[in-house]
């Protein structure tokens, strides 16, 4: 049982940038996240550096809809 727990977890940044279409997007949940406080400036900064320089893809593939049903053993 704790290993399913441990398996569940919310999404983190990671997990929303791999959702987005464009780089536009990235840079919108970049900054929704920072002003709610869930991401502090500091890696705000990184994360915005990585999407400028390498784009949305640098993060991952995309997320599909249904990923985590997919996923589940």
């Amino acid at each position: 049982m704790a290993e399913k727990e441990a398996e569940t977890k919310l999404p983190g940044v990671i997990d929303y940038l791999r959702r987005c279409d464009t780089d536009e997007q990235g840079r919108e949940v970049i900054e929704y996240l920072k002003k709610k406080g869930e991401l502090g400036s500091e890696e705000a900064e990184l994360l915005l550096r990585q999407l400028e320089e390498k784009g949305i893809r640098s993060f991952g593939t995309r997320k599909q809809l249904g990923h985590y049903f997919r996923e589940a053993p």
